[in-house]
């Protein structure tokens, strides 16, 4: 939240706080404030939503933080990937094991379009 949603927010806490005192004001002069209570149930709700808001922005401030983690955990230079598919290249060219060079080249073409994206 930026500087003036906090003032906002400390606003409406004391519109709230206003309001409180001018119904009990004129409850304790034998009056009633027709409009007291639904301004004061608005106001509270608008704060309990904010309150919910902040949490919700702090919850999924840590799962950004945690997947931004596993993302640079799990990330993987382009260059390594592409020494893997030299490296597999060469065995590739080595190897007379037909099941082997199968497995490499599927295993290249998913590096390949690795490298792609």
């Amino acid at each position: 939240m930026n500087e003036e949603d906090l003032k906002n927010i400390e606003q409406v806490k004391e519109i709230l706080k206003i309001r409180k005192e001018q119904k009990e004001i004129i409850e304790n002069a034998g009056g009633s404030c027709i409009n007291c209570d639904p301004d004061i149930k608005a106001l509270e709700g608008v704060l309990n939503l904010v309150e919910r808001l902040k949490r919700d922005n702090r919850r999924l401030d840590r799962e950004n933080q945690k997947l931004f983690e596993d993302i640079i955990q799990n990330y993987i230079p382009k260059e390594k990937i592409r020494k893997i598919i030299e490296r597999n290249q060469r065995a590739i060219a080595d190897s007379g094991d037909g099941d082997l060079i199968h497995d490499l080249r599927r295993e290249n073409k998913i590096l390949k379009e690795l490298l792609e994206e």
